[in-house]
């Protein structure tokens, strides 16, 4: 992400409902642990 010059990555969770139950959030949690430029997550 260098070539793009971002300060911050903001990640607002949208819950995908499939047979009345919430997605595993796989995206959020993979940016959660190998992101290297600061993460806001909203809820």
């Amino acid at each position: 992400m260098e070539n793009y010059n971002i300060d911050m990555v903001a990640v607002m969770p949208n819950p995908h409902f499939e047979n009345g139950e919430a997605s595993e959030g796989k995206l959020t949690r993979h940016l959660t642990l190998h992101s290297e430029i600061p993460l806001l997550v909203l809820d």
